[in-house]
């Protein structure tokens, strides 16, 4: 396996943690106990509305994903990681997102 099938493989596992997880952070147990409970059942919609005030598509991934995203772009273009690329690019994802209202 090259190492960019390791790395892409290693990023893609984040993000679909990332996508289970998040709904769920700073839960108590109890509340990651019954998410994985209703997951199985394929009961989401249910768990969201009880523990969770806003509620996201299933699959959504956080911030943590698109920072992740965003700092690979970076890498890739700089190839090396260059923290004012990072920054440009983190302000202008921003600032796209406040001009679609996000």
């Amino acid at each position: 396996m090259s190492k960019q099938d390791q790395i892409s493989g290693a990023l893609i596992g984040a993000a679909i943690g990332d996508a289970l997880g998040f709904i769920i952070e700073k839960k108590k147990t109890d509340d990651a106990a019954i998410f994985v409970e209703e997951l199985k059942k394929d009961n989401l919609k249910t768990f969201n509305q009880r523990t969770y005030p806003r509620e996201y598509a299933f699959g959504q991934y956080s911030d943590d994903t698109q920072f992740s995203i965003i700092l690979m772009k970076s890498i890739i273009e700089c190839k090396r990681i260059d923290p004012q690329d990072y920054l440009k690019k983190l302000l202008k994802e921003n600032k796209a997102k406040n001009l679609i209202g996000l």
